[in-house]
């Protein structure tokens, strides 16, 4: 599979998001994704406010076999590695036992998902959060 098919990502967002059992969201975060190497990867940079604790992290994405792998770097420990894939309009993003599975919008400007724990890794229900990312630029 070819980077390009992530082309969607390019750009600016912003994201909001809510924990499991919050009235209201408590997710705040925003990243900007650039294309490197003259397409052949692409570069996420942000933070994601989760309460009181802000991460900011940049991610590193390239294309491997029939998908994608990634390293996050959030200058605390050594990179953590993420995958990819986008089917259609759905796009995963998976790392950590957590995956994220979202609705791209037809003009590609909305993504509205949600992160839920790994069928094998229930240790981590407790981090689940819905998020909806929207294209700024």
């Amino acid at each position: 599979m070819r980077i390009e098919a992530l082309n969607v990502l390019i750009g600016q967002w912003t994201l909001t998001g809510r924990t499991n059992g919050a009235e209201s969201d408590d997710i705040r975060g925003e990243n900007t994704a650039v294309p490197l190497l003259g397409g052949r990867m692409l570069q996420l940079t942000g933070g994601i406010q989760v309460g009181e604790h802000l991460i900011e992290s940049v991610e590193l994405i390239w294309a491997s076999g029939d998908g994608f792998r990634s390293h996050v770097y959030d200058g605390t420990s050594e990179p953590i590695e993420y995958r990819w894939a986008i089917r259609g309009n759905a796009l995963i993003h998976a790392g950590l036992g957590m995956t994220y599975t979202g609705t791209i919008s037809a003009d590609g400007n909305t993504i509205i998902g949600r992160w839920d724990a790994d069928p094998d890794r229930p240790d981590m229900a407790h981090a689940a959060y819905d998020a909806i990312m929207r294209r700024v630029r």
